[in-house]
């Protein structure tokens, strides 16, 4: 798993994982995110929408695997 970028969020979106793949993608450190709202970190918001509709199926329809494929470009 350590080659893909894994982001872990409560219920309200509040970042509470990162690993080190995941900060890379989002150019930001552990320090500036933990505790914070996934939307405030700067991604796209396409893919905030895309997270925070997974944490709700999550919470409401039970534990999945589910995995997203990014690629990151310049600007």
């Amino acid at each position: 798993v350590k080659d893909r970028g894994i982001c872990a969020l409560n219920r309200n979106g509040t970042i509470t994982f990162m690993n080190r793949k995941f900060k890379k993608f989002a150019n930001v450190t552990a320090n500036e995110v933990i505790g914070k709202s996934i939307s405030a970190i700067g991604i796209s918001s396409q893919f905030v929408s895309v997270f925070m509709e997974l944490v709700e199926k999550t919470f409401t329809d039970g534990p999945t695997t589910t995995e997203i494929r990014a690629t990151q470009q310049s600007q």
